[in-house]
């Protein structure tokens, strides 16, 4: 989840949080921090009708901001979707005040949640939702050659927090392009892993290498504490 805009008073808890899902988990958040009487504004398409001078009607679908009161609430899990439904709570061009619609809030389409009061359960849930990693109790780098994924792994979902991909040509007699580049690649796994997996996190107690099997990236491991590493070179499991 990205927080994208936060405008809350200090003095009542009243206001606003702008909020943009990106992972499955992120709408079951959003559904968890919904309830009745919530003011949420999304983009929609609604059907519009218009009337020309000669009488004639003709309707079109126009994208169009919407923000309505939430009277109704679900989450589908089969479309990962959270749908809401109620009148509509703002001045528009194409919908009358107090008009019933659906807005569909789902994965990459940001949205803003407007509450009278944000007690801090919710903006606790927010927090975790905008920081999953630090409820990570594994670090996961998944190692092909010349690719690789460096995942944090909670009890509830896996993130994906950087994919890494570099050419490695093929062999070839004569030539030192391919041991450059698996140098390079590996080089590079190390400056992304150092940044992104801290093992002074209060969860963070262990690292799942999952690795092309390759001498070079043992170097890598002397950066890391071994009673936290975990190898897996093909079948063979070295701890």
């Amino acid at each position: 989840m990205k927080l994208l805009k936060r405008n809350i008073s200090a003095k009542d808890g009243s206001g606003s949080i702008t909020l943009l899902p990106t992972t499955p988990e992120d709408l079951w958040h959003t559904y968890n921090l919904l309830q009745l009487t919530d003011l949420v504004r999304c983009t929609t398409l609604r059907k519009v009708s218009k009337e020309s001078s000669t009488g004639s009607v003709t309707s079109s679908k126009v994208r169009m901001n919407l923000t309505i009161e939430v009277t109704k609430l679900e989450f589908d899990k089969d479309t990962l979707q959270v749908r809401i439904s109620g009148p509509n709570s703002a001045e528009n061009q194409h919908v009358k005040m107090g008009a019933f619609h659906t807005l569909t809030l789902e994965l990459d389409r940001q949205f803003t949640i407007e509450k009278l009061c944000w007690d801090q359960i919710y903006l606790d849930r927010i927090d975790e939702a905008c920081h999953p990693e630090r409820e990570a109790e594994v670090a996961v780098v998944v190692m092909g050659l010349g690719l690789a994924h460096v995942c944090l792994v909670t009890g509830s979902v896996t993130v994906t927090k950087a994919r890494i991909e570099v050419n490695v040509p093929k062999k070839r007699t004569g030539s030192s392009a391919h041991g450059k580049s698996v140098v390079k690649f590996y080089v590079c796994n190390l400056d992304v892993n150092r940044s992104i997996i801290h093992f002074s996190a209060p969860l963070l107690s262990s690292l799942l290498l999952s690795l092309h099997k390759d001498a070079i990236y043992r170097a890598i491991l002397a950066h890391i504490p071994f009673d936290k590493v975990k190898c897996v070179l093909g079948k063979n499991t070295i701890l």
